[in-house]
């Protein structure tokens, strides 16, 4: 891409039809959200600048397409725009911008909510050690959010206030939940209008030693001559994984998907 340093790799391109393919995972989270909003512009504009990139290089790009893949069932959904040059380079320059701001040292805007609490930052951004002042926070024992945002009493006090506010809000959501959970207390299950209510199988936890197996497992050399039992540390110690238990879910159907009659 012009004024970018890293080379880009799109997914898949037709030439034919002039489509270009882009593919994303999903778990439960953001499956969800893209069932409800679609993906997200910042998404739409990845697409749209490899779209740009290859009319750039003389190719023809008539629509981009992404497809979502749920990680858990491997359920797809797909979603389509036309391509449109002015989205692609707006994108554009607001990369090199940012770009160009690095390379001048310009301190720029901490638009995520740190390292803490959002597993993009602390996955995926190399800047973050720098940008959350993670090293000196660590030295004063506090957490990285902490550490640079809050300098004052002033601070601390807006802090407190934020917290008490979502406490409040949190527990009142809480009450409310309680109160809506007992009206669906034997209702049977399936899809109503824009809702389907369901009963999740749980979840496999964690393996974990399994004794009773380990027992059984000695006891198989039990009665060999003591050389010809194999040494403890030859043997894999048997581990076991349960389920949670399930549990009833409430959720949106999947915009693509409303409309249909309640069954």
């Amino acid at each position: 891409m012009p004024g970018l340093d890293r080379p880009s790799r799109y997914d898949e391109y037709d030439p034919i039809t002039g489509i270009l393919y882009d593919f994303k995972t999903a778990g439960d989270w953001q499956w969800s959200q893209v069932g409800e909003k679609g993906p997200a512009e910042e998404v739409w504009d990845q697409a749209q600048l490899y779209a740009l990139a290859l009319v750039l290089a003389g190719e023809l790009v008539r629509e981009v397409r992404i497809i979502y893949f749920e990680r858990k069932s491997g359920a797809d959904e797909e979603f389509a725009r036309p391509y449109d040059e002015n989205a692609a380079r707006r994108a554009l320059a607001r990369l090199t911008a940012i770009a160009t701001a690095l390379d001048l040292g310009t301190e720029l805007p901490r638009d995520r909510s740190g390292p803490s609490n959002d597993p993009i930052c602390r996955r995926y951004c190399p800047a973050r050690i720098h940008c959350w002042n993670m090293a000196g926070a660590e030295k004063a024992g506090r957490s990285p959010e902490s550490y640079t945002l809050i300098a004052d009493k002033a601070d601390i006090e807006w802090a407190l206030a934020d917290y008490d506010r979502h406490r409040a809000a949190k527990s009142d959501a809480d009450k409310q939940q309680s109160i809506a959970k007992t009206l669906l207390q034997g209702v049977p299950y399936g899809t109503y209008g824009e809702y389907e209510y369901v009963r999740t199988g749980g979840r496999l936890k964690d393996p974990e030693p399994d004794l009773t197996a380990r027992v059984r497992q000695l006891e198989a050399f039990w009665d060999n001559p003591p050389g010809e039992r194999p040494s403890l540390d030859e043997l894999d110690y048997p581990t076991k994984q349960g389920r949670t238990g399930g549990r009833d879910e409430v959720r949106r159907v999947r915009a693509a998907q409303r409309g249909s009659k309640g069954t």
